[in-house]
């Protein structure tokens, strides 16, 4: 009983606080979604990561940033505005708030109202009326993507959108 009082606890409070963080942070922050793909270079500086490669991801272009094992792929379309972010790894708190940007605000208010029900959540989507943020957290391994439906590309559905 101990033990999973401190999980939730634990969970409890890093979602305070990355919560806390993003409604600071708000639109100050140098983000990437919905912003030009050269503010890929502003949020690599801010996260610490370094610029890899440009991929082709099911025929969707993505800038890769890496560091030790996490990585992030910002999708951009052909007028370079960046509709979609993905990650593979632990990224800390900052991260999601520079990585959602202008749209950070309105994923922080409805993490507060839908606050998460357990501790650890294998698969969790956050649909706002602005973005829409999905987490998977398996076994050693932790995956995430958050889009902005509006800014879709003609014929990009969701499911191309990939963190591998």
């Amino acid at each position: 009983m101990n033990r999973v009082w401190v999980v939730l606890t634990s969970a409890l409070t890093f979602t305070v606080a990355a919560l806390v963080l993003i409604t600071a942070l708000g639109n100050e922050a140098r983000a990437a979604l919905g912003a030009k793909a050269s503010s890929a270079d502003d949020d690599n500086r801010a996260l610490g990561f370094a610029k890899s490669a440009t991929v082709t991801v099911n025929s969707l272009v993505a800038d890769e940033s890496t560091k030790n094992k996490q990585k992030i792929r910002q999708f951009r379309n052909a007028s370079g505005d960046i509709y979609a972010v993905t990650w593979t790894g632990h990224l800390d708190e900052k991260a999601l708030p520079q990585l959602l940007g202008a749209y950070a605000g309105d994923y922080a208010k409805s993490q507060q109202q839908n606050p998460p029900k357990q501790a650890v959540i294998p698969f969790r989507k956050v649909i706002t009326k602005t973005v829409v943020v999905e987490f998977w957290n398996m076994r050693k391994m932790v995956l995430g993507k958050a889009y902005v439906p509006k800014l879709l590309p003609e014929g990009v559905k969701p499911e191309q959108i990939s963190t591998h």
